[in-house]
């Protein structure tokens, strides 16, 4: 399958960026990518040596739109600063500029990097949604639906491995049942795709929020719950970013797990093609389930040697 990508032209671009007030930009770093996503990341510096973020964003108009509201917005220091913007339109991708956070911390999660995020989270609560950003689709419902699925066959959960058979008749209907009295609605702003490699901790700034493609307006425990799992996906500590003494924590770790097994089964047949992106999906998916093992009180589920991701996560 040809990379979505090779529609994006760097020289093309390089011309927009200069319009844009980017004078003579050059690549400095270009962001790995999987290859499942029409968007080019870079870093550029430009002729006064600056250097800034650049996303090129292909075919995705209202994700690259959502995101541009967000950051225009300029509801606080858990937004990326916004430079420069340009809608997507004949055939030439949308562009979006912003600071230069590469410098800041992407890698695993420390208890003080869980603190951090649990703060910007509670900013972000308080936050108006901007104009234009509307509520959670259906699609999120995935975090419940996927139990209940798998309650009636378990086919697909056990073909990955990271759950056995004795597990999933001890466990998949309570889990079911838990994530079932989740309620995503609400009017806050929620981003949409919170794992650990979408936020970074910045000196002196604290947690750094990136990727708003999915921003919409939802119940704010969608933040915590999502944080909570990619926190503890890295390795993380647990138990901050969504308190361990929450009345809903049972319910909440279910749906989340839930998600995170629905994302990795979405894609299961793609792991081949995009094995970064499946390794992360498994340390997701193997995370949220001892989460939510952990909160209902089962044992959590033994993954099979040969699928466990090897060395530590990677951003």
């Amino acid at each position: 399958m040809p990379d979505p990508r090779s529609e994006i032209d760097w020289p093309r671009t390089r011309e927009r960026l200069a319009g844009l007030g980017l004078p003579d930009a050059r690549i400095v770093h270009e962001l790995e990518e999987g290859a499942y996503s029409p968007t080019h990341r870079w870093i550029v510096a430009t002729g006064t040596g600056a250097t800034y973020f650049v996303k090129a964003t292909l075919g995705r108009k209202l994700g690259a739109h959502l995101e541009h509201l967000v950051y225009a917005s300029g509801l606080g220091d858990f937004l990326p600063r916004l430079v420069a913007w340009s809608e997507e339109a004949d055939g030439e991708p949308a562009l979006l500029v912003t600071e230069d956070l590469s410098r800041a911390w992407w890698g695993g999660a420390q208890a003080a990097d869980a603190t951090a995020l649990r703060t910007a989270l509670d900013h972000v609560a308080i936050a108006a949604p901007p104009e234009g950003v509307e509520v959670l689709d259906g699609s999120h419902q995935l975090a419940s639906t996927t139990w209940t699925r798998l309650a009636d066959d378990p086919t697909p959960l056990l073909a990955t491995g990271i759950a056995d058979e004795a597990w999933c008749d001890r466990a998949v209907a309570r889990l079911a049942a838990a994530a079932q009295r989740v309620d995503i609605a609400g009017d806050h702003l929620v981003h949409g795709d919170l794992w650990r490699q979408n936020w970074c901790t910045a000196t002196d700034r604290g947690a750094v929020l990136v990727d708003w493609t999915g921003a919409a307006r939802g119940n704010p425990l969608v933040n915590a719950a999502w944080g909570e799992c990619g926190v503890r996906a890295c390795g993380g500590p647990g138990g901050i970013v969504f308190p361990a003494g929450h009345r809903e924590h049972g319910p909440w770790s279910a749906w989340m797990s839930g998600l995170a097994v629905g994302f990795l089964l979405h894609r299961y047949a793609e792991r081949a093609r995009t094995p970064r992106l499946h390794e992360t999906q498994l340390r997701e998916a193997i995370a949220g389930l001892a989460w939510a093992s952990e909160t209902l009180g089962i044992d959590a589920p033994t993954p099979a040697a040969d699928v466990l991701p090897a060395g530590p996560w990677r951003p």
